[in-house]
């Protein structure tokens, strides 16, 4: 390489230095925030026509209402998706939200029980 090789690489060097540090001004570069990390997506399994989360999620559910509660509450999500048209980030919490607004049938008081038997 010779010297007016050299030279004119060094301007190019120099000038794309300008370039970045203008682009660095113009777009705020300096003001962003790096992008957050993505956890790795787990795959979903379709429960219902449009209710379905992860198998995780799914014992979940099972562990807090039984097989039957849980039956009963995706059967109730699908139907009510299927007719608003609704879409939520995860069937899975909007269930636990459904339950904590709504919570299912009180356990009848020993006062009540006596009475029913």
């Amino acid at each position: 390489m010779d010297d007016n090789q050299r030279e004119q690489l060094l301007e190019v060097l120099s000038a794309i230095e300008q370039i970045e540090k203008r682009m660095v001004k113009i777009l705020g570069e300096d003001k962003v925030k790096p992008p957050k990390p993505r956890k790795p997506k787990v795959a979903k399994i379709q429960y219902a026509e449009y209710v379905s989360m992860t198998e995780t999620e799914y014992k979940d559910l099972i562990d807090r209402f039984g097989v039957r509660g849980t039956e009963d509450r995706i059967v109730n999500l699908n139907l009510y998706k299927g007719s608003t048209g609704k879409k939520y980030n995860s069937d899975h919490l909007t269930i636990l939200a459904w339950e904590r607004r709504n919570p299912g049938p009180k356990a009848p008081d020993k006062a009540r029980q006596e009475r029913m038997i």
